[in-house]
């Protein structure tokens, strides 16, 4: 009795894990594809109305909660201080924080001319991002998620 007991939350705990992990990559996946949609929705702005970035990221952020409405107040609070935008993420790597960072300083710095310049390079950069992302979710995320719950049962046949 005490080994399937033991053996089934030790299932619970490897399921739950597993469940972690895809939500770990969901997350990734969802910051990006925001990230991708307010460059999108950037560029329409100042494209056709000029619009400068805090305003953007207010109108952006208007009605929404989430990950990357938290990163994109920190950018809004560091450009209204003038402070160095830091992006502080647990669900991005470095060199996507880079990224993220690298075209709010681009944009704040370049003339009218040069913004779409940095549209569009972020805008593929992003792009591809995006299909990597989704790639890792679906790898990486859904069959680590399958693994673990395989594994959690195994172990149970085991204790049985």
């Amino acid at each position: 009795m005490v080994k399937i007991i033991i053996g089934a939350l030790l299932m619970a705990v490897m399921a739950y894990l597993g469940f972690a992990i895809e939500k770990y990559y969901k997350n990734r996946h969802g910051l990006v594809s925001d990230f991708y949609e307010f460059l999108q929705y950037a560029s329409r702005e100042i494209q056709f109305l000029k619009t400068d970035i805090l305003t953007l990221i207010s109108n952006f952020n208007s009605g929404r909660a989430g990950a990357f409405s938290k990163v994109l107040e920190s950018v809004k609070e560091s450009v209204q201080k003038g402070e160095e935008i830091k992006i502080d993420n647990p669900f991005l790597n470095a060199s996507e924080k880079l990224m993220v960072s690298g075209f709010f300083l681009g944009i704040s710095k370049s003339d009218y001319c040069e913004q779409e310049k940095v549209f569009k390079r972020y805008l593929s950069e992003t792009e591809s991002k995006l299909k990597q992302t989704e790639k890792q979710k679906k790898n990486n995320g859904e069959l680590i998620k399958k693994l673990f719950i395989l594994i959690g049962v195994g172990i149970l046949i085991i204790l049985i």
